[in-house]
């Protein structure tokens, strides 16, 4: 497969998964977990997570009950075969309660191999970032 041909697939296939990811958000895709019993297993990985964190840190508590919010995702996936995806689903807490529920995914196109899956948490030092994160007007990138 020459250099022209493999660019044009990976075009392909991010273009692909940026319009499956934007269908499901204009198809009103829901964050939050469908069952009761889904979201109790979100609420027990995500504070298993946090409690994960605070064994490394344990400053890390000072620093959530201080802050005016915060997210956590527990077991993000991502994958990749020249072009890669990630995606996770988690709670948002605001001033210490669970306010609501958030999902994130992250296309990717480059060398790469692989699957791994990691915890992530996201912590807003401000309530203008914590609102920005609510209103889905906050995203994360880099070069």
């Amino acid at each position: 497969m020459n250099r022209t041909t493999l660019s044009t697939v990976c075009i392909a296939l991010c273009a692909g998964a940026a319009c499956a990811w934007t269908a499901c958000g204009l198809g009103g895709c829901s964050t939050s977990p469908t069952t009761e019993a889904s979201r109790a297993a979100l609420t027990d990985e995500s504070n298993g997570t946090i409690a994960a964190f605070e064994s490394v840190d344990p400053s890390l508590r000072e620093m959530l009950d201080r802050a005016p919010g915060y997210a956590v995702f527990p077991d993000v996936g991502k994958a990749g075969f020249i072009a890669g995806g990630a995606y996770g689903r988690g709670e948002v807490y605001q001033n210490g309660r669970l306010v609501g529920y958030a999902d994130m995914a992250q296309g990717t196109v480059g060398l790469q191999i692989g699957a791994q899956t990691y915890d992530e948490l996201i912590v807003f030092f401000s309530q203008e970032q914590l609102n920005k994160f609510k209103g889905n007007q906050f995203a994360f990138s880099a070069n």
